[in-house]
């Protein structure tokens, strides 16, 4: 009986070799925004306010000083997945991997990545806790991502625009505010946490009568603090990896960072980077220029529709986020928005009008709305293809994503959908930010839509694309 049983074992452990071998397992993680919580150009003090249909509130999180460390703690659990049953094919960064374009702030988060000491504090070297590693400023040693894990990044809106929001040249004072190149007493209005009192983030931010109160400082002047734009961050991203070409980033696409590429040769499917950041005009929400479209993304698709692959869509901004783009003007002294170069734009409609024609796109992967949401979308002939967003790593309920794609049947790929949580326990300080999270919610449960509904975050997704990919199934 034992040589039967040795013999149903061993074809068993092959078929399941088999299986996973055909296996492609994505880590999507976004929104990290690494965060110098010192900084003055922290839009810290302003009240919520309404303007042309767009809201401006406060950024303040009261456990935003630990955006380094939370980092990390997520690095260690994918390493230990990673490392005990739960290989990753790919780590996707799907944008805002920092919060303010600084130049100091993509340093922290390259040597997170890569590993080794970090010391996440600007201006003044301040220890508020004396002794090392009992508070967020203090110098501590990354683990890094698993070297064996390949990974790659987008650029999101707060990676090139100052708060997300602003391009360094339209506004002068806030690129002065940022490298503190001149003084501005705490009296006066400074924007930086490092003169408020912390505050839970569901309370108003100071009065102007409570920030008189304070006693005045001046917040350090830091070179490190210096906005980017794109030159600048691609510079200081290659710089601190090495090469002309890391993570998806090089010196040759700084304008528009879009890239294709075969993640696993011995597999059919392409990934297409999108940049969909609006550097043409400011402000957060995501742009295409139909010109990409016609010189980039369809030669893209018609590609991998002629090698009979399929194609996952990734960007910082989902699809349905997708709009004709508008300029923040600031030149008359108050603030609106107006339209810009309407009618350049590839829309979410547009995107819905192009993918009909393309039945191997089955996903498109992106963050930026803080919150887990998949939505399928009908074409009038075929499959649907599905719109995934992903939460923040930085807000409730912290966490990213697992995506196991399983070839299954001819022309049938499965897609098993599973979010990942940070490990409890890695750091006193990054078990005090999740439970701030967590309080923040029970104090207002309105932002409990960021976990997203039950099949927002597991599950499994079964797509049928149509035909025989390359090289069989």
């Amino acid at each position: 009986m034992k040589a039967p049983l040795l013999l149903f074992a061993l074809a068993l452990a092959a078929v399941l070799r088999g299986e996973e071998s055909r296996a492609f397992r994505i880590v999507q993680v976004t929104d990290t925004h690494v965060i110098d919580e010192e900084s003055p150009a922290r839009w810290i003090k302003f009240r919520k306010i309404q303007f042309n249909g767009m809201t401006i509130d406060s950024s303040f999180r009261s456990w935003e000083d630990t955006s380094c460390q939370l980092l990390d703690a997520f690095n260690r659990t994918v390493n230990r997945r990673h490392r005990s049953g739960t290989p990753v094919s790919l780590l996707l960064h799907t944008g805002d991997m920092i919060d303010n374009d600084q130049g100091n702030e993509l340093t922290w988060f390259a040597r997170i990545m890569k590993g080794g000491i970090v010391d996440p504090d600007s201006g003044a070297d301040e220890d508020p806790l004396p002794g090392p590693g009992n508070d967020p400023n203090d110098p501590f040693t990354a683990q890094g991502l698993d070297p064996s894990i390949p990974w790659v990044g987008m650029p999101g809106n707060h990676d090139l625009e100052g708060q997300g929001n602003v391009l360094p040249s339209q506004a002068d004072l806030f690129r002065q505010l940022a490298l503190g190149m001149f003084a501005i007493p705490a009296a006066e209005g400074n924007f930086s946490r490092a003169m408020l009192v912390p505050r839970s983030p569901l309370l108003p931010p100071l009065t102007d009568a409570e920030v008189r109160r304070l006693p005045p400082g001046i917040v350090p002047a830091d070179a490190g603090r210096a906005w980017m734009e794109r030159e600048g961050f691609v510079r200081t991203f290659l710089a601190e990896f090495g090469g002309q070409e890391a993570h998806g980033f090089s010196a040759c696409r700084v304008d528009e960072m879009d890239y294709s590429f075969r993640p696993r040769k011995d597999l059919p499917l392409r990934v297409i980077v999108l940049d969909t950041v609006n550097t043409y005009s400011g402000i957060c929400e995501g742009v295409y220029d139909k010109r990409k479209v016609e010189r980039f993304l369809k030669p893209e698709l018609d590609k991998a529709l002629a090698q009979h692959e399929v194609v996952v869509l990734t960007s910082h901004h989902p699809p349905s986020n997708l709009a004709d783009a508008r300029i923040l003007d600031i030149s008359t002294g108050s603030i609106r928005v107006r339209p810009y170069q309407p009618g350049d734009w590839m829309t979410a409609a547009d995107c819905d009008q192009l993918l009909a024609s393309y039945p191997n796109v089955v996903l498109w992967l992106a963050g930026h709305t803080h919150r887990n949401v998949v939505t399928p979308h009908a074409r009038p002939q075929g499959e649907p293809w599905y719109e995934i967003e992903t939460n923040s790593l930085f807000d409730f309920p912290q966490e990213a994503r697992s995506l196991t794609l399983n070839w299954k049947a001819p022309g049938t790929l499965g897609v098993a959908l599973e979010m990942v949580a940070v490990d409890e326990g890695l750091s006193p300080l990054v078990d005090r930010a999740r439970e701030m999270s967590r309080q923040a919610v029970a104090e207002n449960p309105t932002l409990r839509f960021a976990a997203g509904q039950p099949g927002d975050r597991d599950g499994e997704l079964e797509i049928h694309y149509g035909f025989t990919l390359a090289g069989g199934e």
